[in-house]
């Protein structure tokens, strides 16, 4: 850690806005473009002043050669992956970017400091590591309105406690992000992606038995019938339509978890082994009375970044049958299931409900439920080492009618347990001891 005396000049006047809320008693809570105000909103406590990040500087410092990335937290990923992508390289954690609020349809984005601060991943999690897995070092004006500086900008300079690996889905509890390092990329030469319909737990039990292949198997999703017939406004997914039933396993359908669903696999690497794995594949398909389709370029492309930004309808609205006109707390609202690794293979993870939409192998399942079933799914999740919450609403459903709902409150953050909860809270003490930053997304 490098406390700097001497705080740059364009940053001084952050430190001076955290040091009178220090002294005003005053509650700060940060927002970079708002593309994660659908998750945020309902947590932040009050009062709390919301403060725009959009000055905190956008330079990009790119050293392709040393593959790594430095920028201010005010930059848009967008401006980050252009850099990137002229030169051959990408942030390989692939990270979601969702839609803007006040924007046009369909714009999303992120801010990179924002993105940090959320520490969410997109489909390529599973094969190459999550967000915090790419950070060399992050700078920040913690609680105390201190200027600090954790970590590198290269990987040999990386050592001791990595604090700014820490920050990664702190939301914004452990200070004001200013400077971010990634390790960068290159992209990959050769791409593939391919669908076959099957259920989710045939699905699961190939990828059990692929574990140790040496097949580039990059990323899934498997999609339920449901989520297939919520893709209003995305388009190149005509794969999906296209794919046939086999007679085989036309008796899947019906049974308890094992309903239809498509199944997407992408393949990323060199040509020759990209293409090699899909031969084997299909010749597995064929003995499984199973049919592989592969995707043109430009639908896979559509498909995966509808998946990774969530622009699919499914994961804005449930489906129109399942849409109640009831009380609220028995209206569904979307749920984010986080599985350990041991049980990613799990066909049913939690037996209340079925899953609506699996990403990760496994490992990242999503649903629509009842609030009501939030205490009894919560326990399920419990038993398994799951995480379980509350993702969203549906349109319409104000949240203010679900705060009545008793287990509203602990519902919409993390299910920590007695030693992660310390943990975690002295964690946010040491950076934020007067309790200037809002902590409200995770406690």
């Amino acid at each position: 850690m490098t406390l700097a005396h001497d705080t740059p000049v364009a940053l001084q006047v952050w430190r001076e806005r955290i040091l009178h809320a220090q002294a005003q008693g005053e509650t700060l809570a940060w927002r970079g473009l708002g593309s994660k105000d659908f998750w945020t909103q309902a947590r932040r406590a009050q009062p709390c002043s919301v403060i725009s990040t959009e000055g905190l500087g956008q330079d990009i410092e790119h050293e392709a050669s040393e593959l790594y990335v430095r920028v201010q937290a005010g930059a848009r990923l967008s401006q980050v992956q252009a850099v990137l992508a002229a030169a051959g390289q990408c942030l390989a954690f692939e990270p979601p970017s969702f839609e803007v609020p006040g924007q046009s349809h369909g714009n999303t984005d992120a801010s990179v400091g924002g993105m940090v601060a959320c520490g969410l991943s997109g489909p390529a999690r599973v094969s190459s590591g999550s967000l915090r897995d790419h950070v060399l070092g992050v700078s920040l004006i913690n609680g105390r309105g201190e200027y600090l500086q954790f970590g590198g900008q290269v990987m040999k300079n990386v050592a001791g406690y990595d604090v700014s690996r820490v920050l990664c889905g702190s939301w914004g509890m452990l200070g004001l992000i200013t400077q971010v390092s990634f390790k960068v990329l290159p992209q990959a030469p050769c791409e593939e992606s391919l669908q076959v319909r099957l259920s989710a737990a045939q699905a699961l039990a190939l990828l059990s038995q692929w574990g140790t292949r040496a097949w580039p198997l990059h990323a899934s999703v498997w999609m339920a019938s449901e989520a297939l017939d919520a893709q209003e406004g995305v388009e190149g997914v005509e794969g999906v339509e296209a794919v046939e039933v086999p007679s085989a396993i036309q008796n899947w359908r019906g049974e308890p978890g094992n309903e239809l669903g498509v199944w997407t696999l992408r393949f990323r690497g060199a040509r020759a082994s990209v293409r090699a794995s899909l031969a084997s594949l299909h010749a597995e398909f064929k003995q499984l009375g199973l049919v592989g389709v592969e995707l043109s370029h430009h639908d896979a492309l559509t498909l995966w970044a509808s998946v990774r930004d969530q622009r699919m309808r499914f994961f804005r609205t449930p489906a129109p049958d399942r849409e109640s006109s009831a009380s609220p707390p028995s209206s569904p609202v979307l749920w984010r299931l986080s599985l350990p690794l041991a049980e990613q293979y799990r066909a049913r993870a939690l037996p209340s409900v079925a899953t609506t939409l699996m990403e990760w192998h496994g490992a990242l399942r999503w649903f629509w439920a009842p609030l009501s079933l939030g205490e009894q799914l919560r326990h399920e999740a419990r038993q398994i080492g799951a995480q379980l919450s509350l993702w969203r609403t549906a349109p319409g459903l104000a949240l203010e009618t679900l705060e009545g709902s008793e287990s509203f409150p602990s519902l919409l953050r993390p299910d920590l347990t007695r030693v992660s909860a310390q943990i975690q809270s002295q964690i946010q003490h040491a950076f934020d001891p007067h309790g200037v930053f809002d902590k409200g997304c995770l406690f």
